[in-house]
């Protein structure tokens, strides 16, 4: 009864049973991936405390031991979301095509289409400035818009980037 179930699935979604059971290892090794992630990301600040104060036996509040501690925690913190942003993003940065945007919108009502275009443009450009102001990310820009747009999504990136960095250097 499964086996008839999954075949007129794959059937409807245009696919064949290896197919699907492909896709099906695929979202399950993307889930083990995500909660391998998550158990390192919870183990950073234990072991980045044990090497620092047990290893290397430092007094916990000397300046040497701060520096070690935040170095230890704080990097392979930032590398590790910026490896889940940069994947999350290319994900869903292929899902959403053009094409597929477009079909999405075609149909709809004038304000619907505003609408759901207002929050797919927020989305993609939330996508956009996580990547922020690379080569390849003009080059994709490229296909889908003109250069003078570009170049004033590169120094409103750019400006906000600066700007920020000011402020944070200011407060902190």
């Amino acid at each position: 009864m499964q086996r008839v179930r999954a075949e007129t699935l794959a059937v409807q979604r245009g696919c064949d049973l290896r197919c699907l059971r492909r896709r099906a290892a695929t979202a399950l090794g993307a889930v083990g991936a995500l909660v391998l992630w998550w158990l390192a990301y919870r183990l950073l600040q234990p072991a980045a405390d044990f090497v620092t104060y047990r290893l290397l036996s430092l007094a916990p509040h000397t300046h040497l031991a701060s520096s070690i501690r935040f170095f230890l925690f704080e990097v392979p913190k930032v590398l590790m979301l910026l490896v889940l942003v940069v994947f999350g993003v290319g994900i869903i940065r292929s899902f959403f095509t053009p094409e597929r945007t477009r079909q999405i919108l075609v149909g709809k009502r004038e304000s619907a289409g505003n609408v759901l275009a207002a929050a797919l443009g927020t989305v993609l450009a939330f996508m956009m400035c996580v990547i922020g102001l690379s080569l390849p990310e003009t080059i994709v820009l490229r296909k889908v818009l003109r250069w003078p747009l570009i170049a004033v999504f590169v120094g409103v990136v750019a400006a906000g980037i600066l700007i920020v960095g000011f402020v944070f250097n200011l407060v902190f």
